[in-house]
């Protein structure tokens, strides 16, 4: 199902190194449990901000170049295009969402991104955001509410789906 988010990562410096646009699934029962299941995984988190190194946010022009061979001359992917795209660079399609962290991890170069930030501001679009915030050490998921766990004290998964239906929500 369409429902769009965005999944944040926030270096131990306040920067943000990842914020990639998710056009499917963004509510917490899938995306939210996901990127728990991910970084919850022996040493996970340590890898995913040892490996921040590798992301960059590309230019519009940039994006252009890496999309070009894979389009149409009308500037459009047909089915196979967008398919073959997204595999070759699956860091620059919505398709990714919180897969980028396994993107990130696992990729042995370069990680070329779109800096999605602005979107998180979308009131009327963005529905949920799932940030690995590495300044307070937190993974934090917004959608119609805010719950944050330490990196130290992380859920299980129905814990985590539970404080969405509490009244009361983790500060």
């Amino acid at each position: 199902m369409g429902t769009r988010n965005l999944t944040k990562v926030i270096d131990s410096e306040g920067i943000t190194r990842v914020a990639q646009y998710g056009q499917w699934d963004g509510y917490p029962d899938y995306m939210g449990t996901r990127t728990l299941a991910f970084i919850s995984e022996y040493k996970m988190l340590d890898k995913i901000e040892s490996h921040l190194f590798k992301a960059r946010f590309i230019t519009d022009e940039e994006a252009e170049a890496y999309s070009k061979p894979y389009t149409s001359d009308e500037g459009w992917m047909n089915m196979e295009q967008g398919a073959t795209f997204s595999s070759m660079y699956p860091s620059l399609t919505r398709d990714t969402g919180c897969d980028i962290l396994r993107v990130l991890v696992y990729s042995n170069g370069e990680v070329p991104l779109v800096d999605n930030s602005d979107f998180e501001n979308d009131d009327l679009m963005c529905e949920g955001v799932y940030t690995l915030n590495f300044q307070t050490r937190e993974f934090i998921s917004t959608f119609g509410r805010t719950v944050k766990y330490s990196f130290d004290e992380l859920p299980t998964a129905k814990d985590y789906l539970a404080a969405f239906n509490r009244e009361e929500v983790n500060a």
